[in-house]
């Protein structure tokens, strides 16, 4: 049996490097010492600070040592170490561990782009590592936001996007047989009840004692397409007893009226198939911490305890995602590891770059002042031009 702990964050492009953020994370810890302590984030810094990755891998060695110390602190000892860092653009994975001589074959994703004009403002990245036998995948999105309808399209399409072009060191996407998978981040997904596109369900309010917090989940997109096996049909969520995630006034706890309250911050698990007799997940703990108000959302945490088998293979040795028939589905194509997501990547690498010189030349003192400088050369070129 394997702890463990899982957090995702969105923090309005402002990095968590005081010591708020970790202490309210210390007060969530379970008791018991986890294997794995893995963080997600998204918006860790500004946009224009995102497209430098010195810059953002900074900030997340930084993030890394406040949680080593909050976890050092709280569970009194040193053993804790930095497993893996990995980002793409602001979204980025901190793993620690304090069994690392339990953990072999560290394998990280190259991120993939979603965000407009596939630059890095939007995206995914991933590790894979095994602890002693078992090995895990972990994927931090931070997908497309908005409210009308063909924002809720293309989040689809970001998750289907993610899954099969997300291609880590083993060649393989985010879907790997013999792997247990986790994904969480910000998924944007809101209350809207799907504007009725897909199929409405009957979701249960068995020991769920918030009533409004049942109202609230007849209307998540992503629950309702989940339940219908509209996306992510092998995949399960604990069930939720907290508040939307998203969005509040930062340094309060009152939503901002200009959005739908929503559950935009969500962590995933790939499941067992209903006929399987291996054993399921172990829920421990799955919430919100309102009372980090830093950001525009609130950290979600999760705390899972993991049998050694993973659940049954949904992918062949083709790559294609099966049923657990092993017959193909509908959406098989989309989950199949494409090599076109090479030529995607190099692509953002240049959209990213223009975006970044562009927001430089144009919010920063000396960016306005290289501006400038070009705009009065060519100003007398042309006039020198004219006379000539």
């Amino acid at each position: 049996m394997t702890q463990i702990f899982i957090s995702t964050f969105n923090c309005g492009k402002k990095p968590p490097i005081g010591g708020e953020f970790p202490k309210h994370i210390s007060e969530k810890l379970p008791n018991d010492i986890s294997s794995l302590y893995v963080f997600g984030f998204q918006e860790i810094s500004s946009i224009l600070e995102s497209t430098n990755d010195n810059e953002i891998n900074k900030k997340l060695i930084w993030i890394s040592n406040n949680l080593l110390n909050c976890l050092e602190k709280k569970f009194k000892m040193k053993s804790f170490e930095l497993i893996s860092i990995n980002h793409f653009g602001s979204i980025g994975i901190i793993i620690i561990s304090p069994f690392k001589s339990k953990i072999s074959n560290i394998i990280l994703s190259f991120g993939y782009p979603v965000g407009h004009f596939l630059t890095n403002l939007k995206g995914g990245i991933g590790v894979r590592i095994k602890f002693e036998s078992v090995e895990f995948t972990f994927v931090c999105m931070h997908l497309n936001a908005g409210e009308k309808i063909e924002n809720l399209i293309r989040r689809n399409n970001d998750i289907y996007n993610i899954l099969s072009k997300l291609k880590f060191d083993d060649g393989w996407c985010v879907l790997k047989p013999e792997s247990h998978i986790f994904l969480f981040g910000d998924l944007n997904y809101r209350l809207t009840g799907t504007f009725g596109m897909f199929k409405s369900i009957v979701i249960s309010n068995e020991g769920n004692n918030i009533e409004e917090i049942f109202e609230d989940l007849k209307n998540d997109e992503l629950l309702i397409m989940m339940k219908n096996g509209t996306i992510l049909e092998d995949f399960e969520e604990a069930k939720i007893n907290f508040k939307p995630s998203y969005k509040y006034i930062i340094g309060s706890g009152e939503y901002n009226k200009k959005r739908i309250p929503s559950y935009c911050d969500r962590i995933l698990y790939l499941g067992y198939s209903e006929f399987s007799k291996l054993p399921k997940y172990e829920i421990i703990k799955y919430d919100s911490i309102p009372e980090c108000q830093i950001s525009d959302h609130i950290p979600v945490y999760l705390i899972i305890n993991v049998h050694s088998s993973p659940p049954e293979r949904n992918i062949n040795d083709l790559g294609y995602l099966i049923d657990r028939t092993t017959e193909l589905n509908e959406f098989s194509k989309n989950y199949k590891l494409v090599s076109t997501s090479n030529y995607i990547l190099k692509l953002s690498y240049f959209t990213t770059y223009l975006m970044g010189l562009g927001l430089y030349l144009t919010i920063t003192n000396k960016g306005r002042m290289i501006s400038f400088g070009i705009l009065c050369i060519v100003y007398i070129l042309i006039k020198w031009n004219g006379i000539l």
